[in-house]
């Protein structure tokens, strides 16, 4: 069952910064949860959000490097995954 749209992020939210450099596993801790969530929500919001924060726990050179690779490479898979599923939907509503 999904949870109403009121969950959905707004996208001023999503787009808000956080100050990750005193603790960057907050980022970590943020895109685990989101992660999670995701499914239940599908929120546009949410989803460049998730993007945003694989995006910077790939660049945060604190990170080892296996969990910036891994990273690196989730947020191509991710953003191939939200565009498929955009190309899906607009097809959809095509007809």
């Amino acid at each position: 069952m999904k949870i109403q749209r009121k969950a959905c992020m707004s996208r001023n939210t999503a787009n808000t910064r956080h100050d990750y450099t005193a603790h960057p596993d907050y980022a970590m801790a943020a895109l685990l949860q989101m992660l999670v969530r995701y499914p239940m929500v599908e929120c546009p919001g949410m989803a460049d959000s998730i993007r945003s924060h694989l995006n910077l726990v790939a660049m945060d050179a604190r990170c080892g490097d296996m969990l910036r690779h891994v990273a690196a490479n989730a947020a191509v898979e991710w953003e191939a995954m939200m565009t498929m599923r955009d190309e899906l939907s607009r097809h959809k509503r095509a007809g």
